[in-house]
């Protein structure tokens, strides 16, 4: 079970991660790592690609182990947004390497990019009509290839 430690132990913790304390690192894995797995695996419904993700997640805490500021948030907390982050960014990569060339300008800027579909259209310099037959090609492409695999 996962429990909540002071910030001033955080702080300590993340220091000793810092100074790749190997003592330090198991005893955060053991702690957080079940619940962060479970947490990517949410995200990417793939538990194999969860163990992976999982890994990087521990490699890149030990490396930014000093951007760890305990007044900011716990350690729980920010090991879960480096979780969430490289599992998002696992599914953006995987999606953009599904999708089909064609058309997928306007996905790009609407999904991935979080453009209002206005400002993609204008940026595209597209009807709105075009830039809406773009999109839905675009959907139906992703599915028929998912479809296929």
């Amino acid at each position: 079970m996962i429990r909540n430690v002071p910030g001033e132990e955080d702080q300590q913790l993340a220091l000793k991660i810092e100074q790749k304390c190997l003592e330090t690192i198991g005893i955060i894995y053991d702690r957080y790592a079940p619940a962060l797995l479970g947490i990517i695996c949410k995200i990417t419904g793939d538990k194999q690609v969860a163990e992976d993700i999982l890994k990087t997640v521990f490699i890149k805490a030990c490396s930014q182990a000093g951007s760890f500021h305990a007044s900011g948030s716990s350690l729980f907390t920010w090991l879960i947004n480096i979780a969430r982050q490289l599992a998002f960014d696992k599914i953006k990569n995987e999606h953009r390497n599904n999708v089909p060339a064609a058309n997928d300008s306007a996905f790009e800027l609407v999904y991935y990019k979080g453009l209002p579909y206005k400002e993609a259209m204008v940026s595209l310099g597209i009807t709105a009509p075009a830039f809406k037959n773009n999109l839905r090609s675009t959907v139906q492409d992703i599915i028929k290839t998912k479809a296929a695999t």
